[in-house]
């Protein structure tokens, strides 16, 4: 016999997790900020989760830089494919700060 109680926790935990934002604007921030103090470091493996981080979150600046690493290969080895990509996505999402380097 199935009980309710084994059918509730794990549809709750399905739900709060579903529904708990990955990352905060806060967060992100946070996020940003270190990787920018990495990369003053010339740290770009450090950098770089800490821009993925906040790019997901949807900070604008945090997918140009890695538009940037990708161009240049910060940190990861250079895809100009990817770099492109970044940069529109990034262009999209309203990033007008950084002239594009291509």
């Amino acid at each position: 016999m199935l009980r309710l109680s084994s059918v509730i926790s794990p549809v709750f935990y399905l739900l709060l997790f579903c529904f708990l934002p990955v990352c905060t604007d806060a967060q992100a921030e946070k996020a940003y900020k270190k990787a920018e103090n990495a990369m003053g470091k010339e740290d770009y493996e450090k950098a770089v989760p800490l821009f993925i981080e906040a790019a997901e979150a949807g900070n604008s600046n945090a997918v140009y830089m890695l538009a940037l690493f990708n161009y240049n290969g910060y940190g990861m080895e250079k895809n100009k494919q990817k770099a492109l990509e970044l940069y529109d996505q990034a262009a999209k999402a309203g990033q007008t700060d950084h002239p594009w380097p291509i």
